[in-house]
């Protein structure tokens, strides 16, 4: 409940006082202080029935919806597989049906066993109707356990002219790194505002991420080759025929004479 509002109540509930005091000045304390009491029940129960910050968070979802009037967040894209063999992967925060944007904040929630954060760069959106604009260093909040809550935002200064920016476009590009094989939620929550620090009503919708173990390399073959034998190098010469003539031979044999 924003300061300003607990402050308008106190001024009303000291107004309905001096009221009481002077209509009924005569009345005995203990009537007075149970009127008191009253006054004081019927303010808690104006602060109980106070409208609460008109923002959520949502899950993933290929097509997100808000009430007429709210402005969109979104992880995008709102699921991707990465492998651990990469250097690193980024996301964008996008902001959809916002009417002069004066600020955000990104707001993600991660499991930081399987991602690390690297960086964060303010997209081309929020300064494109030409008003100066300058970002805080991210912060990286412990939410618990290896959660880890990321606080990175970006103003304008300046009241207008000229305006804010309306419509869609990209806030912000974050950038991790795997270090784990798992599947990681991106829980994104809603923080929009006007030039005048008016918080811009808004609906937000995380991101999903897969990682793997790498890509499998392919197998090399490790068998022998089979040598098949040839029987000439190059190209075998073809046989040429020989043709034997028959050869009278003379044999002298002692004591016998040959004819």
């Amino acid at each position: 409940m924003p300061p300003r509002f607990f402050g308008a109540i106190r001024r009303r509930n000291i107004s309905l006082m001096r009221w009481t005091l002077v209509f009924l000045g005569r009345m005995d304390a203990r009537r007075a202080a149970g009127v008191m009491l009253a006054l004081v029940a019927a303010s808690a129960l104006l602060i109980a029935r106070a409208p609460a910050n008109r923002t959520s968070a949502q899950q993933p979802t290929d097509t997100p919806i808000a009430p007429p009037g709210y402005a969109i967040e979104r992880v995008a894209p709102p699921t991707q597989n990465v492998s651990t063999s990469q250097t690193s992967f980024s996301v964008d925060i996008t902001v959809e049906n916002v009417t002069n944007l004066g600020a955000y904040d990104v707001l993600v929630t991660y499991d930081s066993a399987f991602m690390t954060f690297l960086s964060a760069t303010d997209g081309p959106f929020l300064g494109s109707t030409g008003r100066t604009e300058g970002c805080q260093p991210p912060v990286l909040q412990p939410v618990g356990g290896t959660l880890i809550k990321l606080h990175y935002g970006c103003g304008t200064f300046n009241p207008p002219p000229p305006n804010g920016p309306s419509g869609a476009g990209t806030l912000a590009t974050i950038t991790f790194v795997p270090i784990a094989v798992g599947s990681v939620d991106l829980a994104l929550e809603p923080s929009l505002a006007d030039p005048f620090g008016n918080t811009i009503n808004a609906v937000a919708y995380g991101g999903h991420v897969d990682i793997n173990s790498g890509p499998t390399p392919t197998p090399s073959d490790t068998s022998t080759p089979t040598v098949t034998p040839t029987p000439c190098p190059g190209a075998c010469p073809t046989p040429t025929a020989v043709v034997c003539s028959p050869t009278t031979v003379a044999v002298a044999v002692s004591g016998i004479e040959s004819k």
